[in-house]
């Protein structure tokens, strides 16, 4: 764990017979570490596991309380409380003092934390709105043990894989899609979760302290909104900087980035701005995006080229990084983006990660938007929009008419259709028996995978709290954290969430065919008109299947390996990799999530039940 936190490190333990310790022996009730980055106040009054100067609380914390300076001012001017420390840390301690668990509704921040109060004999171990901070934890006999990655919660014990996780994996490519992990026993704290022990009855209970609730209104004044947002946008970027040490950002050419360096330039006119971009090579590249925003806002830009390839030699390491297999080698070139800002002595940067989920960016949601049109009766709306959108992104047309149309299916003829397409449940090289052997329910798993949010509302709620940004998140904490480095995501400030969901939907998807229209519209002078009117967003497009066919022996290699997991098939392996090297690219991701998952259980010494 100490490259989540190489700047110093804490142990207490506390007994109500007796009390505090710094001893990591005895008969202690509970136990907290700490391993810290320096971040806010450098100084020792920093230091963790912090206590309360009565010895009721004690807190260890992970994560940045981006509001600390108007939470301190107010607990001072209104509480008359003192400080010790200029750190983020005791405002948490006593804000929870003061308010006790009222004071999540108060914090702007990302955070994971336990915090022990002695009086009432309770720990509460608690993760902010998003899951932007890791937590895990195992609960037995042995009591509960929780830490920000899963390493240290199986060090001493058999790892078992969760089979429910290793099929929808493997058919689906679903991860982090609830609070399961693949070990089974280790779970995680939801986003928005607080798990409370109860010290003298040994009870534990876990509730949510928050959910986004859309409210969008009917009738509104556009300029009032747009200024809204823009008020929100650079508030929440202006608390995102707050930091004793530089900061730094990530660009990758697209609109969310690109907003997040404007807001900064806006806010900092006169201060350097260096920022790392990911340049692919050949169509994939966006480096002449990149370098629109560099010239016009001024950034020093570290452009880093990966040999895209070289997943395939790194990915145990990427693999016992994660804890966890993932679908797409895409996480690679970002692996690298953080090990160059770690290289350039940065410790903090700044990612447009959330911007998608909350303000409806991906194009897949313009059906969502069409469906409540048609529901609505506004069949003429719904028509523009779909013409409009499809002249901006002609490619889109089909997939979107196709998404639309399923809609409007009923749920359950979904898995009927699939089978019609020629779209099997089983794996293709898959030995069924040992899944049936697991007691899976695996038509429910393909229903459940394939059960769409019908309204935009619905559909962004599952995208920022099951669908698309649980793993997203847990990538770039993983990757961040291998090399020490703070990752802040400004678009993922409660606030500024919930000012998301009181937007129009116009504002979202705009009757001209625009996603993200009130980042356009409301950061118009943050951006270069080039970006802030491109809708053709490249993304790193992972080429799995290129890379895999490009050295034919490692693959053969990699997946004879996998012919010993229980649920494989050898002979249906064989003609699988026979079909896909001949070009046949049905099975492509498939097999590289089976080479992922082999990969895993060999860092991680995990069997199969």
């Amino acid at each position: 764990m100490s490259h989540r936190g190489p700047d110093g490190d804490g142990l207490l333990g506390w007994s109500r017979s007796g009390g505090y310790s710094h001893d990591d022996g005895g008969n202690h009730e509970v136990v907290l570490g700490h391993r810290r980055l320096s971040i806010i106040d450098l100084t020792d009054g920093g230091q963790q596991p912090m206590r309360t100067g009565d010895g009721r609380f004690c807190l260890t914390f992970n994560g940045e309380i981006y509001n600390y300076i108007e939470l301190r001012a107010e607990l001072a001017s209104q509480h008359g409380r003192r400080f010790s420390s200029d750190s983020d840390t005791e405002v948490l301690l006593v804000a929870w003092d003061v308010w006790g668990e009222g004071c999540l509704a108060r914090l702007e921040g990302m955070f994971a934390f336990a915090l022990l109060d002695t009086r009432e004999r309770r720990l509460f171990v608690v993760r902010d709105p998003f899951g932007i901070k890791p937590l895990h934890f195992t609960s037995g006999p042995g009591g509960l043990r929780f830490a920000s990655e899963i390493k240290p919660l199986i060090a001493d014990s058999d790892r078992v894989a969760n089979p429910a996780q290793v099929f929808s994996f493997l058919r689906w490519g679903a991860v982090d899609a609830d609070e399961q992990t693949f070990f089974s026993g280790v779970h995680k704290l939801g986003a928005a979760e607080i798990l409370t022990v109860d010290l003298e009855s040994g009870e534990i209970s876990r509730r949510s302290y928050w959910d986004v609730r859309p409210n969008r209104p009917t009738r509104y004044d556009h300029g009032e909104a747009l200024a809204e947002f823009r008020h929100l946008f650079l508030e929440t970027v202006e608390h995102h900087l707050r930091a004793d040490v530089p900061v730094a950002a990530t660009l990758s050419g697209g609109l969310d980035s690109s907003a997040i360096c404007g807001a900064v330039r806006r806010l900092q006119p006169e201060s350097p701005l260096t920022v790392f971009s990911y340049i692919a090579e050949g169509a994939s590249s966006e480096e002449k995006w990149i370098d629109i925003v560099a010239r016009e806002k001024a950034l020093d830009v570290v452009k880093v080229r990966v040999d895209e390839s070289a997943v395939l030699r790194e990915l145990p390491t990427l693999v016992r990084s994660q804890e966890q297999p993932f679908g797409s080698g895409s996480i690679y070139a970002q692996y690298k983006i953080f090990e160059a800002i770690a290289g350039h002595g940065y410790k903090v940067m700044l990612d447009g990660q959330g911007a998608d989920e909350c303000l409806a960016g991906y194009k897949a949601l313009v059906p969502n938007r069409l469906h409540d049109l048609i529901m609505q009766g506004r069949l003429d709306a719904a028509a523009r929009l779909y013409v409009a959108h499809a002249r901006r992104d002609p490619g889109s047309r089909a997939m979107i008419a196709k998404r639309t149309a399923r809609l409007f299916m009923p749920g359950g003829l979904a898995p009927l259709a699939r089978r019609v397409a020629g779209q099997a449940l089983d794996l293709p090289f898959g030995d069924r028996s040992w899944f049936d052997s697991q007691n899976l329910d695996l038509a429910r798993d393909e229903a459940r995978q394939f059960s769409d949010a019908r309204t935009l509302d619905a559909a962004l709620t599952g995208a920022l709290g099951q669908d698309v940004l649980p793993a997203l998140l847990r990538y770039a904490d993983r990757n961040a954290m291998a090399f020490s480095v703070e990752n802040r995501v400004p678009f993922l400030s409660r606030p500024f969430v919930e000012m998301a969901f009181r937007l129009p939907p116009d504002l979202l998807v705009s009757p001209d065919g625009r996603t993200k229209a009130a980042l356009r519209d409301a950061g118009a002078d943050l951006l270069p008109e080039a970006i802030r009117t491109r809708h053709d967003k490249i993304g790193f497009r992972a080429t799995e299947e290129q890379w895999m066919r490009a050295d034919p022996e490692w693959t053969r290699e990699q997946l004879a390996a996998a012919r010993t997991l229980p649920f494989v098939d050898g002979r249906l392996l064989d003609a699988t990799v026979d079909q896909f090297l001949a070009g046949d690219d049905r099975s492509g991701q498939m097999l590289f999530r089976l080479i992922v998952l082999r990969t895993w259980s060999e860092c991680f010494d995990a069997g199969f039940a």
